[in-house]
């Protein structure tokens, strides 16, 4: 082996040396423009790329997205596939407008729980606002529950391409919470919300992403005892695979959900589809 390099390595040589005298003689061509990057808001140049980090936060326009995953979480309290829920929602770009809706049902409840189908409905809009998107989204959570609670966050989102296989995405907003259950129950709660995430495409189907969200209460107003009910800080970490078929992603996630002295780990496992 030792010998084929010692001969492979000055053919080589050799050979850079003929090409050099070979373009110095003939002139330098000068080198080809470098392909366009897309727009990292709402163009991606030449329809929707497989590769993550090429893909602009809003979809081309006339492109819809539909999203279908199993959330399953465990914590002190649950044992794996013992509750297990599925997040539906979708999205259609009209160019620099893309509004978006979904539903989250419980599927598998823990023995002897009375737990809702019916987890959450939420609805919302995304825009392109100077380099990045301004998004606002309303969430009801426990619909058929007797308590109402709403969920109002905006939020604007810009993403930075560093190199041809990796992107960071950031955004930060506001999340306002109102919880009330009757007269004599209410919660009501404002959160900065600030989350960093990296985008890596690591070959041309496969790619990894993952990062932190931070929500942090800044304000609240409640006529409860704080040791029976109070808002705290919120920290989630995921890391999360992905692969590219063309029409659907498949992406498999860990994360986990930081709330005081609980932690809970969710598995995530769901499609991408982009029908149109």
């Amino acid at each position: 082996m030792l010998a084929r390099v010692g001969l492979a390595l000055p053919f080589a040589l050799a050979l850079a040396a003929a090409h050099v005298s070979t373009a110095a003689a003939q002139g330098v061509p000068p080198p080809p423009p470098p392909p366009p990057s897309g727009d990292p808001v709402v163009d991606a140049g030449g329809g929707y790329p497989a590769s993550v980090v090429d893909r602009p936060l809003i979809l081309p326009s006339g492109t819809a997205e539909i999203t279908g995953y199993f959330w399953i979480p465990t914590n002190d309290g649950i044992d794996l596939f013992d509750y297990v829920s599925m997040v539906v929602s979708g999205r259609y770009s009209m160019g620099t407008i893309e509004p978006f809706a979904g539903a989250e049902l419980a599927v598998i409840t823990p023995d002897g729980s009375e737990v809702d189908a019916l987890q959450a409905l939420f609805a919302g809009v995304g825009a392109a606002l100077g380099p990045g998107v301004a998004r606002g989204q309303i969430t009801k959570l426990g619909v058929d529950a007797d308590a109402s609670w709403f969920v109002l966050t905006g939020r604007y989102e810009y993403k930075q391409k560093l190199q041809p296989k990796l992107a960071l995405v950031a955004d930060g907003g506001l999340e306002i919470n109102m919880l009330s259950a009757d007269p004599d129950f209410s919660a009501n709660a404002i959160y900065l919300s600030v989350a960093g995430a990296g985008q890596a495409q690591l070959s041309p189907v496969v790619a990894f992403q993952g990062g932190l969200r931070l929500n942090v209460p800044i304000s609240s107003g409640d006529n409860q005892d704080p040791d029976v009910f109070t808002w705290n800080t919120v920290t989630q970490l995921y890391g999360e695979g992905l692969y590219n078929m063309g029409k659907l992603d498949l992406f498999a996630r860990l994360g986990f959900n930081l709330v005081e002295d609980s932690t809970t780990t969710a598995f995530v496992v769901g499609v991408l589809a982009r029908p149109m």
